[in-house]
């Protein structure tokens, strides 16, 4: 997503950032199928539970913001320009990629308070779960609803270049996207530091229940120990050109990193569960042993054929 036109014509510039948003797109549809087979498993655990929501969020958030960003793409390249059309585009990829950080931040937000609180009481599930989608969901669309209210009625909202995102000049309307985004990647930095330090310090006791939260809590902090970072540099390669808007260098890396996000996501925020990797462990060895049973079974039907043969 360019924030000058300068290279809006780079073809090369294209062909990177579609194939990496098709990747993105196809990582984010498996990564939900696999959120979707293993979800009854992973409810027995609260803190396990509520990571898998905001993991589900931010795979549905970062999926509609790419989906958005194609038709954004498609009616900035269409002949005959379409105000009403674009600005709507802008609007919404503006708000699910800000639901993208803001439920990263819910995940932190998570990590932190378990961290704390594993061997105490504190909120319920459902409170837990309330806060999430009023910070996933309210925060960004608050944001998204304000700077579209203030600045379409001026013309300043998109790009005068025909390009379907914030504008720059004069406005300044990308900041409403810049700011929250890297302010979060700034808080979650912050909360890792916090964690990894309340984890050195604790002795986990052998009971079962608290082992099993140690390890999740594991899980999220290992995530968001990769993600934030990657994160942080595709937004910060985006900022790189504003900065300097004549590197292409710059503009490549940041179509090549920021379009894989799914992919990261995919990788670093369900594959690497060890609850996903013993689920499909346990479907294998069924599948293995039902495939088993039935070869056992019609060879012996097969012996039992042939003894009866005259």
């Amino acid at each position: 997503m360019e924030f000058q036109p300068l290279h809006r014509d780079d073809p090369g510039l294209a062909i990177v950032t579609y194939i990496g948003v098709g990747i993105s797109m196809v990582s984010l549809v498996i990564c939900l199928i696999i959120e979707a087979v293993v979800w009854r498993k992973i409810r027995k655990n609260n803190t396990s539970y509520l990571r898998h929501v905001s993991i589900v969020n931010i795979a549905v958030s970062l999926l509609t913001a790419n989906i958005w960003f194609i038709i954004g793409a498609a009616i900035s390249d269409a002949e005959e320009k379409n105000p009403p059309a674009c600005s709507a585009a802008t609007f919404f990829v503006h708000f699910f990629y800000l639901a993208l950080f803001f439920w990263m931040l819910a995940s932190a937000l998570l990590l932190l308070y378990r961290a704390v609180s594993v061997f105490e009481g504190g909120l319920s599930k459902r409170s837990m779960l309330a806060l999430g989608f009023c910070l996933g969901y309210g925060a960004p669309l608050i944001i998204a609803t304000i700077t579209i209210a203030v600045t379409a009625a001026k013309g300043t909202y998109i790009q005068d270049t025909g390009v379907c995102w914030l504008n720059w000049e004069p406005s300044r309307t990308l900041l409403a996207f810049v700011i929250p985004a890297l302010l979060i990647v700034v808080i979650n930095f912050m909360i890792l530091l916090v964690v990894m330090y309340k984890m050195l310090r604790r002795r986990v006791a052998g009971d079962a229940t608290q082992a099993g939260e140690k390890h999740v809590l594991v899980v999220i902090a290992r995530s968001l120990a990769v993600l934030t970072p990657f994160f942080g540099l595709t937004w910060s390669l985006g900022v790189g050109t504003l900065v300097d808007p004549n590197n292409t260098a710059i503009h490549y890396s940041f179509a090549f990193f920021n379009s894989l996000q799914g992919f990261f996501i995919l990788v670093f925020g369900t594959l690497l569960d060890k609850k996903v990797h013993g689920v499909f462990s346990v479907c294998f060895l069924t599948v293995i042993f039902l495939l088993n049973a039935k070869s056992n079974l019609e060879h012996q039907n097969l012996s039992s054929d042939i003894s009866k043969l005259p």
